[in-house]
Formats: C-alpha cells, sequence, structure tokens
C-alpha cells in the first residue's frame, strides 16, 4: 500500500512540474503579446491630434463641464445589522 501512495505522489509532482513549465511558457508569451499591444496603443495614442480627432467626428466645446464627487458623502456598514 505504502508503494502505491509512493508512486502516486511521485507520479503528481512530476506532472505538477510539466504543468508549472507549461503554464510559465504561456504566461511568458501573453506577457510579450501585452507588451506589443500597449507599444501599439501608445503609438496609436501619440498620433491623434486636432485634425485626427475632427474627422472622427470630434468637435471644440465652448464650455468645458466637469464632475467632481462630494467628500461628505458617508456609506452605512449594514451586513451586520439586525
Amino acid at each position: 500500500m505504502s508503494l502505491f501512495v509512493y508512486i502516486y505522489g511521485i507520479n503528481q509532482t512530476v506532472r505538477n512540474v510539466v504543468e508549472r513549465g507549461v503554464i510559465q511558457k504561456q504566461l511568458s508569451v501573453l506577457s510579450a503579446k501585452n507588451s506589443e499591444k500597449e507599444f501599439q496603443y501608445i503609438a496609436e495614442k501619440n498620433t491623434i491630434d486636432m485634425s485626427k480627432a475632427s474627422t472622427m467626428g470630434f468637435t471644440p466645446t465652448s464650455q468645458e463641464i466637469f464632475v467632481s464627487r462630494q467628500a461628505s458623502v458617508a456609506f452605512a456598514d449594514t451586513a451586520f445589522a439586525h
């Protein structure tokens, strides 16, 4: 019985090590793709100017409106109220 448990434990350990290697390789590929997308975003962002914005339908506004949050808002924790 203990030999079976030992072999099973070794088998699971080897499987976990192999799976970790596969996951690390996938993570590396996804990280590289993410970096590429970030550089593409920055490159596109740097090409936007007023003429490009106007061709996309954006127009200058005469009045700027900003939204602000009031600091006096409070939330009650009712999770323990009966």
